[in-house]
Order: C-alpha cells, then structure tokens, then sequence
C-alpha cells in the first residue's frame, strides 16, 4: 500500500541513509492494520451504508420500489429528494 521512494535515497544523509529503515516498520504496521479494517469489511455492507446514508434503504422500507424511486426523486448533495421539492 506504500513506497518508500521511487529513486533510492541520498545515502551520503543522515536522513536518505536511514528513512527507509525507519519507515518500513511504520508502513508495515499501517498495512497491517488497514488490511485488519478491512477484512471486517464486505462490499455488501459498504453498499448498505451508502444505502442508508442516501436515503434510499429509507424509502424502500416504507414500500418504494426502485422504479417508483428512479421517477419521484432526484439526488442532491448525495441524499434523495422528492422531485417535487427540487425547484
């Protein structure tokens, strides 16, 4: 998930002969813990959220279809509107 560099470092600084050993034990645990985060995590889930954060799971638990939701609403800002609102 990370690089180090794309050319190798100065090796005659301080800083270029020692960052990639300083790092690479950094970066290490951030992939490791990223890759923790998401294999707790489905798509299946990212789409419910995306679901409810929209609005749409709302209105098709009070019985909209999707048909019904593609022709009375619009999206705006991420979140679904009556298109009867939208001026």
């Amino acid at each position: 998930l990370f690089h180090l560099h794309y050319r190798d470092p100065n090796q005659e600084c301080p800083i270029g002969h020692n960052i990639q050993d300083a790092l690479s034990g950094v970066f290490a645990d951030a992939e490791s813990a990223i890759k923790n985060v998401l294999s707790k995590k489905t798509l299946a889930d990212i789409a419910r959220d995306i679901m409810d954060r929209s609005g749409i799971s709302k209105k098709l638990a009070e019985g909209f279809s999707l048909e019904q939701l593609r022709q009375e609403f619009v999206f705006q800002s991420g979140k679904l509107i009556e298109k009867s609102l939208v001026a």
